[in-house]
């Protein structure tokens, strides 16, 4: 996941989308992690949509993500799926449509990276699907009364 992201970030990636039950196993908090997604935010036209069931686990784990949220909210979008759409959410990073990151097993960390296009076209299809039935959550700070 880190050296997707690393790579995803370095190659110039307009769009990237991470979809998974929850981000607690993420290298989030990564300090180069998070050095390369500054670097990438700062450019235009940039966007990274995550797609989870709970986004506060993330809260708790990786703060310096959360903070970095705050400061690049603008090029970010955090959905959560309903019921229906999200039963079985995968994990896995899709980069510009065009390289995919699939998690196989979280217990012994596992994942494949494919460009094959047909792999990509179903993780788009899937996550366009996801999408539609999605609301926002996770706003980047909180209003009270």
């Amino acid at each position: 996941m880190r050296a997707f992201v690393l790579a995803a970030c370095a190659q110039g990636c307009r769009e990237m989308w991470w979809i998974a039950p929850d981000f607690d196993q993420w290298p989030l908090d990564d300090s180069e992690v998070l050095e390369a997604l500054t670097r990438w935010a700062r450019r235009p036209g940039v966007h990274l949509h995550c797609i989870s069931h709970d986004f506060e686990p993330l809260r708790r784990s990786s703060p310096r993500w959360v903070r970095w949220r705050q400061t690049f909210g603008h090029v970010l979008s955090c959905k959560r799926p309903d019921e229906t759409a999200g039963a079985d959410l995968p994990r896995a990073m899709l980069a510009d449509r065009a390289c995919l990151l699939k998690v196989l097993d979280v217990v012994h960390p596992r994942a494949r990276i494919t460009a094959d296009k047909q792999d990509v076209h179903h993780a788009r299809e899937q996550i366009a699907a996801i999408l539609q039935r999605s609301s926002d959550t996770f706003s980047v700070s909180v209003l009270g009364l």
